[in-house]
C-alpha cells in the first residue's frame, strides 16, 4: 500500500435543486479560427459531437459537448487541451479527438473523461495525426507521421507500420471497400492501396486541396474543380462542371445506404450536394458572411448536417438548403464574450469578444432573445452610462488587434477613431472605469515591450468619450481600472508590477496626472508564481462606501478587503474556490453583496462584504468564468460570462446552490502538495499559521459524505519523522489497510467521491469529471499524493517522475462534479 498525502476531493449532490443557471444568448462557439471540430457517429443516429467554446486564458481551450437527439439538448463536459479532426465510433460510443501533433485524445464516457491513447514508440515525437477509425470497430486506427502510415487493431496497445511514397500530408480510408488514400506534400497526388496490404501504392489524383473517401467513392478538389474515381483511385474524372464555382474546403459522407455527399466552396460558403455519390451536383444552400469547415452528417438522416463555421456552430435539417444556430438554452456552445448593457433602452445589449485576435460583437434588441453580428472588427471595452446606444470600443475597420479607442453613437455599426493607435503591436486596450462625474471616462493601455521598456498609457475624458487627453499611466501594467463614485474621483489601477517587490496597486487623486503607491502583496511561494509578484487582476469599490475596496489576484488566488482606502487589507477568502479572480462586482443596490468569478472554479456570493463567500454552481457547465455582470434593468438577474458562453441566473426564484472548493497547497522546501476542503484549515494555511505553505492556483468541487451516489473518503493522519502527512481514500480497502497500519491514526470521514463506472463503459457518471492521482514514489524520504483535474498538471507531474495512480485506460483514479 503506498501511503498518500493529504488530499481533498469532491462529489456532486445527485437531487435536483431549486434554482439554477440557464445557457442563454448565442450559440456562436463553433468558430473555425478556435479549432472548432464536429463528428457525427456513423452507425448511430442523431449522436453528435461538437468541441468549442475557445478560453484564451487557459490551456484546455475546447470544451466536448455532446448530443444523443439530434442536437435538441447538449451535454457539456470537462475541457480538453486539444483541437483538431474528431471520431465517434463504436456502442457505446467511443470518440476521438487529434491533439495537434500530441498524443491523441479517447474518450469512453461521451466526452466526460480523456486519456491519450498509446502510441508507436518508435514515432515519439514526430507529432502523429489521426488519419480515420474503424466506424465499427473503435480498436482500429489508422494513424500518420511524415511519410510513415501506422495502424492498430488493439485501440493502441500494439502498431503495425508501413512506409509511405512520401510526406504524407491528409489521410482517410473508405471502409466499405477498406482502401486507404493519402494525399502527399512533397509531390502534390492523391496515392491508395488496399488497406490491408502494405506496400502496394498505387499514384491517381493531381494535385489535391482536399479529399474524402466513401462508398467505394473517392473525391477530391483541385482550384480546376472536382474529380472522382470508382476504381480506388486509379483513374479520375472531373465532375461538377459548371455547378462548382470556387475550391471546396471539405467534403462529408452519409452513412449507408443513403448515397449522400456533401461539399462546401471554401470563400462563398455555398454547400453542394449529391445523392448519387458524387457523380452529379446541385447548389443546395449558402452560408453567407461565414467561413466553413468540418461538416458532419448524422447517421440516420443524411438531411441533418453539421458545419463549424466562422460564426458559429450551425445545422441544417433540409439537405444543407437552410442553416441554423444550435440551441444556446438547449446547452449546445457559445463563445468567450463580456455583455454590456444599455443603460436607456431595457432591450439593447451587447456581446463582444474578450480577444483581441478574434474581435467581433454581437447585438440583441430584445433583451438577448435573438442576436446579430454587426460585422465589426471591434472589441467592446464599455458601454456609455448615460446615452443610449453609444459604446466605446477598441480596433480599427477590417483588422483585429487593440488599436487605440474609438466611439460608436449607433450601437456599434460605425466608429471614429479618438485616441490614435498606442505602443507596438500585442498592445492591449482597458480596462474602462467610469469617474464620479458626469461623462468622465479613464482608459488604461498596456503595450509590447520596446526593450527593455513596457510601453503604458492612460487616456481621460470628461464627455463621454467625444474626446481623450493623455495623463500619465502608473508604473504598473494595468489588468484592473476602478474609480470612487462620490466626490473627486480617485482612480485606483491595479496590476503586474514592473520589477520584482514593487507595488502592484496605485491611486490618484487629480484624475492621472500622478500616482501614488497604495499596497505591494505578495508573491505566491507555489511553483506557478510569477517572478515579480501576484498579479492583481480585479478591483471593485463600495459606492456607498468610497474607502471600502475590494482587490482579486491571479496566484495565490485570494480576494483582499480595505476598508481605509488601502491602508491595511484583510483576506476575504472564506469559500471561493481556486483560480485566478477574473471580476469583482458589486450590487449597487445592495452594497453588501458582492459577485466573484474565478477561472476554474465558477462564480461565487458574498452577502456580508466578502467575509464568506458561497458557490453558484446548479446548471453552470463551465468553470471557466471570465466575468460576472448584472443586469441593471431587472432586479437579481446575473450574468455568467464563461468560455462556452453565456448563463443567466434570476436569484428572484432562488439561488443556485453550490458545494464546498477543495484547495491545493504546496510546500516549496518539502516540495509536497496538500488539499484540504475544511475552511478553518484553509484559512489557517493561508494566513501562514502552517508555514510554508502557499496556494497552487487549482482545486476542485467536494460534497458531503452522505450525498447519494458517493464513497465517503476517510482521512488518516500519518507522522513520519521529522514530518507528517494526511491520507484521503475513497476506496474502502484502502482505509482497511490503513485502519491497523502504524503511523496511521485514524482522523474522520471528510466528503463524497464518486468513483469511475465499472467496465465495458469506464470513465465518469453523468455531470462529473475525472481526478487524477499521483504518487512521488516517496522522494525525499515521505510520502506524497497529488491530486488534479487537469491534463497539464498530468504531464507535468509525470514528467517530473510522479507515478500516476488509477484506471490506466481513462487516467480516472475517481470521478468530481463538473
Amino acid at each position: 500500500m503506498r501511503r498518500i498525502l493529504f488530499a481533498g476531493l469532491l462529489i456532486a449532490s445527485s437531487f435536483a435543486r431549486a434554482a439554477g443557471w440557464l445557457p442563454t444568448g448565442p450559440a456562436d462557439g463553433g468558430q473555425a479560427s478556435n479549432f472548432a471540430t464536429v463528428a457525427t457517429h456513423p452507425g448511430v443516429g442523431g449522436q453528435a459531437v461538437v468541441f468549442a467554446g475557445y478560453v484564451p486564458q487557459v490551456v484546455h481551450q475546447l470544451g466536448a459537448f455532446f448530443t444523443t437527439d439530434g442536437g435538441a439538448h447538449w451535454t457539456s463536459n470537462a475541457r480538453v487541451g486539444a483541437f483538431g479532426r474528431a471520431f465517434l465510433s463504436g456502442t457505446p460510443t467511443i470518440a476521438f479527438l487529434n491533439n495537434g501533433g500530441a498524443p491523441i485524445l479517447r474518450s469512453t464516457d461521451e466526452g466526460r473523461t480523456w486519456a491519450p491513447i498509446p502510441l508507436p514508440t518508435d514515432a515519439s515525437g514526430l507529432g502523429l495525426l489521426l488519419g480515420a477509425v474503424n466506424p465499427a470497430n473503435p480498436n482500429e486506427l489508422v494513424v500518420f507521421a511524415g511519410a510513415t502510415i501506422y495502424r492498430t487493431f488493439d485501440g493502441g496497445s500494439s502498431w503495425g507500420s508501413d512506409a509511405a511514397p512520401t510526406t504524407v500530408s491528409a489521410l482517410d480510408v473508405d471502409w466499405s471497400t477498406r482502401i486507404l488514400y493519402a494525399s502527399f506534400t512533397n509531390n502534390p497526388s492523391l496515392g491508395h492501396r488496399p488497406l490491408d496490404t502494405p506496400g502496394a501504392w498505387g499514384v491517381g489524383g493531381q494535385d489535391p486541396y482536399r479529399f474524402a473517401a466513401g462508398h467505394g467513392t473517392v473525391i477530391y478538389s483541385t482550384t480546376g474543380g472536382l474529380h472522382r474515381s470508382t476504381d480506388g483511385g486509379t483513374t479520375f474524372s472531373p465532375v461538377a462542371q459548371g455547378v462548382v464555382s470556387a475550391l471546396v474546403c471539405d467534403f462529408a459522407f452519409s452513412s449507408l445506404p443513403a448515397r449522400r455527399v456533401y461539399a462546401i466552396e471554401c470563400e462563398s460558403g455555398r454547400v453542394l450536394r449529391s445523392d448519387d455519390d458524387g457523380a452529379t451536383w446541385s447548389a443546395a444552400g449558402t452560408i453567407a458572411d461565414a467561413s466553413v469547415r468540418t461538416p458532419a452528417v448524422d447517421a440516420a438522416n443524411p438531411d441533418r448536417l453539421y458545419v463549424i463555421t466562422s460564426v458559429g456552430a450551425l445545422a441544417s435539417n433540409d439537405g444543407g438548403s437552410t442553416f441554423a444556430a444550435l440551441s444556446r438554452p438547449g446547452g449546445a456552445p457559445g463563445s468567450a464574450r463580456a455583455l454590456y448593457f444599455d443603460p436607456v433602452s431595457t432591450s439593447r445589449q451587447w456581446l463582444s469578444s474578450v480577444s483581441s485576435s478574434s474581435a467581433s460583437t454581437l447585438r440583441s434588441e430584445d433583451a438577448g432573445s435573438t442576436w446579430h453580428d454587426i460585422g465589426s472588427t471591434y472589441r467592446l471595452i464599455g458601454a456609455s452610462r448615460s446615452r443610449a446606444n453609444t459604446v466605446f470600443g477598441t480596433g480599427f475597420p477590417g483588422v483585429t488587434g487593440d488599436y487605440g479607442v474609438s466611439l460608436s453613437t449607433d450601437g456599434g455599426t460605425t466608429w471614429t477613431q479618438k485616441v490614435s493607435f498606442f505602443g507596438p503591436r500585442g498592445t492591449t486596450v482597458g480596462p474602462l472605469a467610469y469617474g464620479s462625474a458626469s461623462g468622465e471616462l479613464f482608459v488604461a493601455a498596456v503595450g509590447g515591450s520596446l526593450g527593455n521598456m513596457v510601453t503604458r498609457g492612460m487616456f481621460y475624458s470628461n464627455d463621454d468619450g467625444e474626446s481623450f487627453t493623455s495623463r500619465f499611466a502608473p508604473p504598473v501594467a494595468v489588468r484592473a481600472l476602478g474609480a470612487t463614485q462620490s466626490g473627486p474621483s480617485l482612480l485606483y489601477a491595479g496590476g503586474s508590477p514592473l520589477a520584482i517587490g514593487e507595488p502592484q496597486l496605485y491611486r490618484s487623486a487629480n484624475g492621472a496626472v500622478t500616482w501614488s503607491p497604495v499596497a505591494t502583496f505578495p508573491a505566491s511561494l507555489s511553483p506557478y508564481g510569477g517572478t515579480y509578484g501576484n498579479t492583481l487582476a480585479a478591483l471593485a469599490i463600495d459606492p456607498s462606501n468610497p474607502a471600502r475596496i475590494y482587490a482579486g489576484f491571479t496566484y495565490p488566488d485570494y480576494v483582499m478587503r480595505s476598508d481605509d482606502a488601502g491602508a491595511t487589507w484583510t483576506r476575504a477568502t472564506n469559500g471561493l474556490g481556486a483560480g485566478e479572480i477574473t471580476s469583482l462586482v458589486i450590487d449597487p443596490a445592495n452594497p453588501s453583496t458582492i459577485y466573484a468569478s474565478q477561472l476554474g472554479s465558477g462564480v461565487f456570493r458574498s452577502t456580508d462584504r466578502g467575509a464568506t463567500w458561497t458557490a453558484l454552481d446548479e446548471g453552470l457547465h463551465d468553470e471557466a468564468a471570465l466575468g460576472v455582470a448584472q443586469d441593471p434593468h431587472t432586479t437579481g438577474r446575473i450574468y455568467a460570462e464563461t468560455g462556452s458562453g453565456l448563463y443567466r441566473a434570476d436569484l428572484g426564484s432562488g439561488v443556485p446552490e453550490g458545494d464546498r472548493r477543495a484547495i491545493e497547497f504546496y510546500h516549496l522546501d518539502l516540495n509536497h502538495f496538500f488539499v484540504s476542503a475544511d475552511l478553518d484549515e484553509i484559512a489557517g494555511l493561508d494566513a501562514g499559521v502552517f508555514q510554508g505553505w502557499a496556494r497552487t492556483g487549482e482545486g476542485f468541487r467536494v460534497a458531503e459524505a452522505n450525498d447519494p451516489g458517493n464513497s465517503p473518503v476517510c482521512r488518516y493522519f500519518g507522522v513520519f519523522p521529522p514530518q507528517s502527512t494526511h491520507f484521503y481514500s475513497p476506496y474502502p480497502h484502502e482505509c482497511e489497510i490503513l485502519a491497523t497500519t502504524p503511523p496511521w491514526i485514524y482522523e474522520k470521514i471528510a466528503f463524497g467521491l464518486a468513483l469511475p463506472t465499472a467496465p465495458p463503459e469506464r470513465g465518469c457518471p453523468p455531470d462529473t469529471r475525472a481526478l487524477r492521482r499521483f504518487y512521488n514514489n516517496s522522494m525525499g524520504g515521505l510520502p506524497n499524493h497529488r491530486y488534479s483535474t487537469s491534463m497539464v498538471t498530468f504531464d507535468t507531474m509525470v514528467a517530473k517522475g510522479w507515478t500516476f495512480e488509477g484506471e490506466a485506460p481513462t487516467l480516472v483514479f475517481a470521478c468530481v462534479p463538473y
